[in-house]
Order: C-alpha cells, then structure tokens, then sequence
C-alpha cells in the first residue's frame, strides 16, 4: 500500500535509479522559476522529448512551482525533484506553506491540462504536485 499523506496516497521516494534524479532546491521566489525551467528542460531532452513535449513539461513545471511559490514561506526553499522510470519523466515539486494554494487559478488548470497525471496535496504544512509526463518524440 503507498504511504498517505494528508489523507492522499503519495509515492515513495524514486528509487535508485542508474544515473540517479535530478534534485534542485532553490528558494521560493519567483525569480528562481527561470532556473527551473532550465533545468526541466534539460532532463526533458535528455529523456528523449521532442519540442512539444520539452515545452510541455517546461511549463507543467513552472506552474507547478509558481503554484507553491505562491503560498510559499519566503523562508524556506523549492524543492523539484525529477527522475525517469521506462518512458515516463515523474517530477514532484514540494514547499512549506503558509496556507493552501488557489485550485480555482488559471495556473492550476493550465497544470491538470498539461500533466499526463497529478497527483496534489495544496494544504500546509508541506504542499506537494506530483505530476507524470510520457515521453513524446
């Protein structure tokens, strides 16, 4: 059975992976998002996506972090964990929040259309987006 967390299942950390994941911890501040997507893009091309998918994942991710920033202790950090298992690129992005991020936002409907799957627990202490991207040549 998955953990629980907060009352929603929540997957383990990724496993032990040969060439491991991509762990980026940045402080919340939405002057960071550029860094982030940097970073997203470069795991996405190379997990093998194509252009459509590289902006896709891009910007599922930065509304992801922008979500959580939003709500975010100015104190504490981002942080976006990446990792690939077959043909799936998993992210899950995690920050302490101070209260619960907007599901009513353009940002979050932008996500839910983007994610190939979401996974989210929005309340505090520690908000988490997990989402699953397959891998489009």
């Amino acid at each position: 059975m998955a953990p629980r967390w907060n009352g929603q299942a929540q997957d383990p950390e990724p496993p032990d992976l040969p060439g491991g994941a991509v762990d980026v911890r940045l402080p919340a501040d939405p002057r960071q998002l550029a860094v982030l997507r940097t970073v997203t893009e470069g795991v996405a091309v190379r997990a093998g996506f194509g252009p459509d998918g590289v902006a896709d994942l891009k910007m599922a991710v930065d509304e992801a972090g922008a979500l959580l920033i939003a709500v975010a202790n100015p104190l504490e950090e981002l942080r976006c964990r990446f990792w690939t298992l077959g043909d799936e690129v998993r992210v899950a992005v995690t920050a302490p929040t101070l209260w619960a991020a907007d599901t009513s936002s353009f940002g979050w409907r932008l996500l839910k259309t983007l994610a190939g799957s979401l996974l989210a627990n929005l309340s505090p202490p520690l908000a988490r987006i997990e989402l699953t991207q397959s891998v489009r040549p």
